[in-house]
């Protein structure tokens, strides 16, 4: 699965149009809220990344009940992203936590709902995210 995504700031601080798709297909807008400097004129890049792990989770468990013939009349993820200050260290630091919460709608015994959870944990995000994924930035 290849995926390909740009972002680009113009003047206007950080108002950020990103495009989805080789093609620039999709389109939509990222900024800061307004106690951070920005215009609050779309979600922030943390939200977008929560989204997209919840979208993921979602669209894999679906994915996998639309497989095996199981009904359901939807699936919700919720995923909720703070930072803790862990103690124990010599010097406290803040660590990101994501607290994710699947709920499966319709008429599924607990046995398909922890395999749905199981399958939504899986995803390809959060594969990435817990993986060896390799960023390399360069210069245009």
């Amino acid at each position: 699965m290849n995926a390909h995504a740009s972002a680009t700031l113009g003047t206007q601080h950080y108002h950020t149009t990103c495009t989805i798709g080789p093609d620039g297909r999709h389109e939509f807008v990222c900024d800061e809220p307004e106690d951070l400097g920005g215009q609050d004129l779309g979600p922030t890049p943390v939200e977008v990344f929560c989204s997209s792990l919840a979208a993921c989770k979602a669209i894999t468990a679906r994915m996998y009940a639309d497989r095996k013939g199981w009904i359901t009349d939807g699936i919700s993820c919720t995923v909720t992203h703070d930072l803790r200050v862990e103690e124990g260290s010599e010097k406290p630091t803040k660590v990101p936590h994501l607290d994710i919460t699947l709920k499966f709608m319709g008429d599924l015994d607990n046995e398909k709902r922890s395999r749905l959870k199981e399958i939504a944990e899986r995803c390809h995000v959060q594969r990435m995210i817990q993986g060896d994924c390799v960023i390399h930035t360069e210069l245009a």
